[in-house]
C-alpha cells in the first residue's frame, strides 16, 4: 500500500465562546474533521466562527468573556 502524503492548513480560533484557543487542521486534499466534546465546550460557536471566515461576516462570532474581542483567521483570511 502506498501512502501519500498529505498537507494541512490551519483554521485558528482565539477568544471565540468558552474557548480560548482553538486550532482546526484542515487536510488539503480533503478529509473529515471531527469536534467531539462535553456540551457547553464551544463546538457549537467554533463551527459558527469557521462559517463567519468563510462567508466573511462577523455574524455568529462570539467572543470570551473579559477579552476584548473574538478571532478566527485560516485559509488566507482573518476576521476579528
Amino acid at each position: 500500500m502506498k501512502r501519500t502524503r498529505t498537507t494541512t492548513t490551519e483554521i485558528t480560533l482565539r477568544d471565540v465562546g468558552p474557548i480560548e484557543q482553538l486550532v482546526i487542521p484542515v487536510p488539503k486534499d480533503g478529509g473529515i474533521v471531527v469536534l467531539r466534546g462535553p456540551n457547553g465546550i464551544g463546538k457549537t460557536l467554533a463551527l459558527n466562527a469557521v462559517q463567519a471566515l468563510l462567508e466573511g461576516s462577523k455574524r455568529g462570532l462570539a467572543s470570551r468573556d473579559d477579552t476584548p474581542g473574538a478571532t478566527v483567521e485560516g485559509l488566507g483570511a482573518r476576521l476579528t
